[in-house]
């Protein structure tokens, strides 16, 4: 998967908490097969001055298609 783009909105966790979520987009969720409660590794760096992010699901929850 290649070349696909989605934009989302931040929106505070509440509780008083600093931390911010946002949605991981649908066509994410279809190619890895994840599903609520699945956990997933970040990885973030920084290339040329923008955030760079590596979401990976955890190895028992990739579907290979």
């Amino acid at each position: 998967m290649t070349g696909k783009k989605s934009s989302t909105t931040l929106v505070s966790t509440g509780g008083g908490s600093r931390s911010l979520r946002t949605t991981v987009p649908m066509f994410i969720v279809e190619h890895f097969g994840l599903s609520a409660g699945d956990d997933v590794n970040w990885r973030f760096t920084v290339q040329e001055g923008q955030i760079v992010v590596v979401m990976t699901p955890t190895a028992e929850q990739v579907v290979v298609e």
